[in-house]
């Protein structure tokens, strides 16, 4: 199973799920060209338009599309002082532009994997080529950019990336009024 996001132009997206043979139904209105992407880990998304302005075109409005298998990140997370492995780090795979916002998604845009308590984590589902690894944590829905690292994916797996965490220190006072 997976799912399905589609919509129109200037209208709100709307997500559905697919049963076990990856077949979907929706109620939309005539007028609009509609967007599906489609995805499923460890696959690429797949993208469509169906173009509903005309009445003739709502007869068989069928949309098939395929998706591709992705590549697959494996790697750990330490600090940087002490490779120590890091737990509980979101990594997301991304195409730059970070810290301006979040960047493109490259490959699954709902990709983000949890450190476990080894530091280790595997990203399926990604498009070949440069990808930039994010790493950041998660704290009360606050999320924090913590690094970044750039990998060059040329096969359909890449395994031994080591993101390593910059120290990081608290500081703590008290505001004295006089």
């Amino acid at each position: 199973e997976g799912s399905a996001r589609f919509g129109s132009s200037g209208a709100r997206q709307s997500d559905i799920e697919t049963d076990s043979n990856g077949m979907f139904s929706v109620t939309v209105r005539e007028g609009s060209p509609y967007r599906i992407t489609a995805s499923l880990s460890p696959y690429l998304p797949g993208n469509s338009t169906v173009d509903l302005s005309t009445p003739a075109s709502f007869d068989n409005a069928v949309i098939e599309m395929t998706l591709k298998e992705g590549a697959t990140i494996r790697g750990t997370v330490v600090d940087q002082a002490s490779g120590a492995p890091v737990a509980g780090i979101e990594v997301r795979p991304g195409t730059g532009g970070w810290f301006g916002g979040m960047g493109m998604m490259q490959g699954n845009r709902d990709t983000v994997e949890t450190t476990d308590s080894t530091g280790a984590f595997k990203i399926e589902g990604v498009a070949k080529g440069v990808v930039e690894l994010m790493a950041c944590s998660n704290t009360d829905g606050q999320r924090q950019v913590l690094t970044q690292k750039r990998v060059l994916v040329e096969a359909d797996e890449l395994d031994g990336v080591k993101i390593e965490l910059p120290t990081t220190g608290r500081i703590e006072g008290v505001f004295i009024t006089s």
